[in-house]
């Protein structure tokens, strides 16, 4: 009779252990479907950027053209233009227009905006805070961003992605509407930045993690303000990049407790 039923049971204990395999399977597979969409994420976002970036040049460059295009009329229409010159030889004259053969022209190849240099040397021109990617982070559990996701871009003066050596530092202060009051400061030298950049995910970005000292912010808006210091300082100057952030905050006040009754 125990026997019996100790057969029964390990027949019901069996589905349920295979269900608990499935349910673990099922969840690892979970797992690896929102880290493959957060890296797609993230590689929109970096599209985004750039869109907007190559936008903003294409209205102003089309703006130049109408302006160039307007000077123009108006100098046709004066008539003040440039005299006229007479290719035609005198019936006298032998002389013969030659035709002036033009030099074959090489294609130029322009590389890509998003092209990241891997030379140490090249100078950066530009700081820029990826306004996409910088978000506040809830990482200890608590209500409000107590963690700080910043991602800066550096450009040369061909506008390409460059990774020159150097040391950060960024700063969190309250909006000058609050006071202004620092909310922290990370020092990132030229060995940990070059450390960051090594590891970093995408080449896009140099993606910087700081914790708050003082735990979450009490305000929604808060200042961030980074600073790039060129490894050598002397052919190289620092590059500044400001950018107001929203973030959650944390609970003014704690709720009251009191006992249940």
């Amino acid at each position: 009779m125990i026997r019996h039923r100790f057969c029964t049971l390990l027949c019901l204990a069996i589905p349920a252990f295979s269900g608990c395999g499935n349910n673990l399977r099922t969840q690892r597979q979970v797992d690896q479907f929102g880290v493959q969409r957060r890296v797609l994420e993230d590689q929109i976002y970096d599209l985004q950027y750039e869109y907007n970036i190559l936008a903003d040049k294409v209205e102003e460059l089309e703006t130049e053209n109408t302006d160039l295009r307007t000077k123009v009329n108006s100098t046709d229409a004066s008539g003040g233009g440039p005299p006229l010159i007479d290719l035609h030889p005198a019936d006298n004259s032998s002389a013969q227009i030659q035709p002036t053969l033009r030099p074959k022209l090489q294609p130029i190849v322009r590389s890509a905006s998003h092209r990241v240099e891997s030379v140490d040397n090249v100078e950066a021109i530009s700081l820029e805070i990826n306004r996409l990617r910088t978000v506040g982070r809830n990482l200890d559990g608590i209500r409000g961003d107590d963690t700080l996701l910043v991602h800066l871009q550096l450009r040369s003066r061909e506008d390409e992605l460059v990774t020159p050596r150097g040391s950060v530092v960024v700063a969190a202060y309250e909006t000058p509407s609050a006071g202004s009051q620092l909310l922290g400061r990370w020092d990132i030298d030229a060995e940990q930045l070059a450390e960051i950049i090594r590891l970093r995910p995408s080449s896009r970005t140099i993606p910087l993690k700081l914790d708050f000292p003082a735990g979450s912010p009490a305000m929604e808006f808060i200042e961030i303000k980074v600073q790039f210091k060129p490894a050598n300082p002397a052919t190289s100057n620092d590059l500044f990049a400001v950018y107001t952030l929203k973030i959650i905050p944390r609970l003014s006040s704690a709720p009251a407790w009191s006992p249940n009754r």
